[in-house]
């Protein structure tokens, strides 16, 4: 590879130190209580922007986000265009970004690679994903499952950007001609390297079908085999809420958690459709559909057209997040909403925590792409408090994490500028500064412009 495009994919530092929070009071809830910890949003800071988060320029091709864990960062996949020596046109290539997901800070971005070479398609990394032991994921959008496979890509070194090939998920031709169509998000569980568990992979179709694709690998084993009694997708298409429609376009799927890593439970929520719960048998086992014969409930169901659902357990308590508008300029802006389900996680019993935001929402910008980000980390604190921090993000809107705990917990990383729980504060007055230009590039003898000045944990713009 040339030695100028390492330069230009090299890792960029941080501009997003402008984040803020959205000024909101959140109620405590059901024992629990929640906060921002930070937004860039279109609604509440207006900086859902290149200048704090550069990918913002390549827009819809920003897709999808998920938390890493180990590092406390979020992760966006995208693909950039980059004007390579001796080629006549811009070619796409797949790049992750990054971000804290403490405060927001420390912007990065990483030209991705195999065996030395970069992988060209428009949207070559449509999905991003870390799986449950570590590993660091992705795939691109697939036109035609019929013919095209599937491919999963697992980040073998973060910091350079080398990738691996892990598989390449092609339709049986026996299956291929009764459920073909697009493949836009996919959902993994387990361990994608089959080493230290098995793992399980699912995607919805976008196509004339309401149907769901599902590969399993087990333990041990380099083989991919079809997750539906050996099938890679059911028979017969699903029971949908509303009744008797298709998934349609941008469909995502997300599995519940178990200790085998199986998905045997997932929500299928749809372009078309309401988040449902299915199981391996491809029956419905819950479902908005009694809601809308109940005044008291009505305000539950999410319009059909953002996709995005996500669980965690607290307590022994089930609690689900879902996407609820899809944005449109002057009618509906986007967000979440986070819920307490019912005994045995049933959807009728469903009580409301908040709206996320809880107010006018990120922003009414329609992205296009449908998918809403959803993710969460565990965090106990010293005293065995359980909090979770929870990932909101939705292309051109913004990007947000919240904290959802019990009473009394204390945050291991306090807001910045806000003292924290313990009331800790930071004197950054004598911690060396640095400059960054507004494209989050170091600059070590910045004049002659505007500069962002990093000084301990403070930020601000400077013109020099």
């Amino acid at each position: 590879m040339k030695k100028s495009l390492l330069l230009a994919s090299a890792l960029l530092a941080s501009a997003s130190a402008f984040a803020a929070t959205d000024g909101l009071t959140y109620e405590a809830k059901n024992g629990l209580t929640c906060t921002n910890r930070f937004t860039f949003d279109n609604k509440h800071t207006g900086t859902f922007n290149k200048e704090s988060l550069p990918f913002v320029e390549f827009a819809d091709r920003v897709r999808t986000a998920a938390i890493y864990p180990e590092e406390d960062l979020v992760l966006f996949g995208y693909s950039k265009p980059l004007q390579l020596d001796g080629e006549e046109a811009a070619v796409n290539t797949a790049h992750i970004a990054s971000v804290s997901l403490v405060d927001g800070s420390g912007y990065k971005e990483t030209l991705l690679t195999v065996d030395g070479e970069m992988i060209r398609n428009l949207l070559c990394i449509n999905n991003v994903g870390v799986d449950n032991f570590g590993h660091i994921w992705f795939c691109g959008y697939v036109q035609t499952l019929s013919t095209t496979p599937v491919v999963l890509y697992k980040v073998d070194n973060f910091e350079t950007g080398e990738c691996s090939k892990v598989a390449e998920l092609l339709l049986p031709a026996e299956e291929a001609a009764s459920a073909d169509g697009r493949m836009d998000y996919v959902n993994l569980i387990g361990d994608i390297t089959g080493v230290d568990a098995p793992c399980t992979v699912m995607w919805a179709l976008s196509s004339n079908y309401a149907k769901v694709h599902r590969w399993t690998r087990d333990q041990g084993t380099d083989d991919w085999l079809g997750g539906f009694d050996g099938f890679v997708s059911p028979e017969n298409d699903f029971e949908t809420y509303p009744a008797d429609v298709i998934f349609n376009t941008a469909s995502s799927v997300t599995m519940v958690l178990d200790d085998e890593y199986s998905g045997s439970m997932f929500y299928v929520d749809g372009n078309n459709t309401c988040p449902a719960l299915y199981d391996t048998s491809g029956a419905l086992l819950e479902s908005f559909a009694s809601f809308s014969e109940d005044d008291t409930k009505k305000a539950f169901i999410p319009n059909v057209a953002p996709n995005g659902v996500g669980e965690f357990t607290l307590n022994d308590e089930l609690y689900m997040i879902y996407a609820v508008n899809q944005p449109n300029a002057g009618v509906t802006s986007a967000e979440l909403r986070a819920v307490k389900l019912g005994e045995g996680g049933t959807f009728d019993g469903m009580e409301e925590l908040w709206m996320l935001p809880a107010s006018d929402g990120f922003g009414d910008t329609n992205d296009g792409v449908r998918y809403h980000a959803i993710g969460t980390k565990k965090f106990v604190d010293d005293n065995g408090k359980t909090g979770f921090y929870v990932l909101s993000y939705k292309c051109k809107n913004g990007l947000a994490v919240y904290t959802i705990a019990e009473e009394g917990f204390v945050d291991p990383n306090p807001n910045p500028g806000e003292g924290g729980v313990e009331g800790v504060s930071v004197d950054s007055s004598n911690a060396p500064a640095e400059y960054y230009n507004i494209q989050g590039i170091k600059v070590e003898n910045p004049q002659n412009g505007l500069f962002i000045k990093v000084q301990g944990n403070k930020a601000s713009k400077v013109a020099l």
